[in-house]
């Protein structure tokens, strides 16, 4: 059974994982990490690979359990804007659930 997985798809959208090493500057080994589910994919690097694939792999689809929000940014290729971890986010979470 073969599972596609976002960054999956933007390794597919790029070329393969060299192309996605090179577009986000790490190295083939570490986006081989990310394919074989070793390492997750950082954060800090899923709005670089959003970007690279012009929207088609979010940041939302790359790290579902990151709080982001969205700011309006006309040259972003996502059309709800610039991907940002909203840090104040969990905190309401917790302090609601007190």
């Amino acid at each position: 059974m073969d599972q596609r997985t976002p960054i999956a798809d933007a390794c597919a959208n790029l070329g393969g994982a060299t192309a996605l090493a090179r577009a986000v500057m790490v190295s083939p080994p570490m986006v081989t990490q990310w394919l074989r589910g070793m390492r997750r994919v950082p954060a800090e690097r899923c709005p670089q690979i959003e970007r690279a694939t012009t929207g088609a792999v979010t940041c939302e689809a790359l790290r579902p359990d990151v709080a982001w929000t969205r700011v309006p940014d006309p040259d972003w290729p996502h059309a709800a804007g610039r991907p940002l971890i909203d840090v104040a986010r969990p905190l309401v979470a917790a302090q609601e659930a007190v």
